[in-house]
């Protein structure tokens, strides 16, 4: 039986998706473009709004259980600010707030799209331009960037998670960076991740924009960078696309390579695909006894009751029609769900919940997968050269499955055929890894031979040779004339 404040909680949320299902009732009838969400009329954005104000007043009792659960191993340990700051035991994340701008870009953040679950949640992109960006020449190279974490958190303005190398590669090269969010699990599951990718890149390639008074995007930020010249250095089939996707980033753009390949797809400009250490394979960890996560050693039980209870409150609200999305977080906060849901076997299920039966690409395939359903399915002219570095002793994402990924797409596609377009370096050194000294107390330098997962933020290019060679590899393809 219900304690009182559960059945209150109940009685309001039931009440709650009466009123959602009577608006979402009244926005199907207006049929709108769901490709194409920046051309809705002014009756369904009156809607969506309404929609929106519902979500944003009852987040908090919306979220309350699957918040509580997310929750862990503590308040302290999920705090969004741990990884700024060089926090004590985690000295290594010294980027403060202010980070882009220490590394010469200027920071800008619009809609691509907004979520298809019932709350219509923005989903916005971080757009980062040099400070020294030349619109005076040809048009302008472009980077996309997909956030790690587990698809559980992250965001394209979290700046602990970023390269350092691949900033200033960036701006070297007269680079402007698009970094789009996306939904994050476990309220989002594979159908939600790749529906926002494909939207992204439809923005991106048809000049989409959500912004008042601004019929593109492209020329909405060449108002608001002061720039004007910057709108005709974005001529999309012009412009040469990097997409760079870090961890579980690296499943986001093997995404967008594959939607963007296909037949009848957008058909952007991407030239190169940059994979960092990439979760190419549907996130999976052992769990035989203890584990120890964010410092504390919890018991097998421990975790799969914790698991079981984000399981529960996610269907709970599903059940109802009230799952709202999130689409943007700062770790550590979220990051529990990807662990947890990882290490006791929850998360392919978790992510795959909303498939069909058959072959279900967005909804159900891994990268693994997906490099081979989408064989005979593409432009071969479309497809990119792939360069991916990984870390030889990563028990999160291991390089075994990296090179399954190259080998498959050699064998599926001519374009990769004899490892042509592809370039893959197991890294086992690296020479001036930054950390933290106990018995000094401070950071400094050291040559490391264990290279793990998530290893490169800090790197110094000139001192890591693998970094020079996969810069190298990108700039044979990246911006060359077509």
């Amino acid at each position: 039986m219900n304690t009182p404040n559960e059945q209150a909680r109940l009685d309001t949320l039931t009440t709650l998706s009466i009123k959602v299902h009577n608006l979402l009732n009244k926005l199907t009838a207006l049929n709108q473009d769901p490709t194409r969400k920046w051309t809705w009329n002014r009756e369904a954005m009156t809607i969506i709004h309404q929609l929106r104000s519902l979500a944003t007043t009852n987040l908090p009792l919306l979220r309350s259980n699957l918040d509580a659960a997310l929750t862990f191993p503590s308040a302290a340990l999920t705090n969004p600010t741990l990884f700024l700051g060089s926090k004590p035991n985690f000295e290594t994340f010294t980027r403060t707030p202010s980070w882009f701008d220490t590394m010469g870009f200027n920071t800008y953040t619009t809609p691509y799209t907004f979520s298809s679950t019932w709350d219509h949640f923005p989903i916005s992109a971080t757009i980062l331009v040099p400070k020294t960006l030349d619109t005076t020449s040809k048009p302008v190279k472009i980077v996309f960037f997909f956030h790690g974490g587990g698809f559980c958190t992250g965001a394209g303005d979290f700046v602990s998670w970023y390269s350092a190398s691949s900033l200033a590669h960036a701006k070297a090269a007269n680079a402007v960076i698009i970094a789009p969010d996306y939904p994050l699990g476990p309220e989002a599951s594979y159908l939600e991740i790749s529906m926002s990718i494909r939207e992204f890149l439809r923005w991106y390639g048809e000049d989409g924009c959500f912004e008042a008074g601004f019929a593109g995007w492209r020329a909405w930020l060449a108002s608001v960078s002061g720039q004007p010249g910057l709108e005709g250095c974005l001529k999309g089939g012009e412009n040469s696309v990097l997409v760079e996707g870090e961890s579980a980033g690296g499943h986001a753009a093997v995404t967008a390579l594959f939607a963007n390949a296909e037949v009848g797809g957008v058909g952007v400009r991407i030239d190169v695909v940059f994979l960092r250490y990439p979760m190419i394979r549907h996130y999976a960890r052992e769990l035989t006894g203890s584990v120890n996560y964010m410092g504390v050693e919890f018991e097998k039980g421990q975790v799969v009751e914790r698991a079981e209870a984000i399981k529960t409150a996610v269907e709970e609200l599903e059940r109802m029609g009230l799952l709202a999305t999130r689409s943007w977080d700062h770790p550590p906060r979220g990051m529990s769900g990807a662990f947890l849901l990882s290490i006791t076997g929850m998360w392919k299920g978790m992510f795959q919940r909303h498939a069909g039966k058959g072959n279900d690409i967005d909804a159900k395939m891994d990268g693994l997968e997906r490099a081979v359903a989408y064989a005979g399915k593409v432009d071969e002219n479309r497809l990119p050269a792939v360069v991916v570095y990984h870390g030889e002793k990563d028990t999160n994402c291991p390089v075994s499955d990296t090179r399954e990924f190259c080998e498959l797409l050699e064998k599926n596609y001519p374009k990769y055929v004899n490892g042509e377009n592809i370039f893959l370096e197991t890294v086992t050194r690296l020479e001036a890894q930054l950390t933290w000294n106990v018995e000094k107390k401070e950071l400094e330098r050291t040559a490391v031979t264990d290279v793990a997962h998530a290893f490169d933020y800090q790197l110094d290019r000139n001192k890591e040779k693998f970094l020079q060679d996969a810069f190298e590899h990108i700039d044979k393809f990246w911006g060359q004339a077509k």
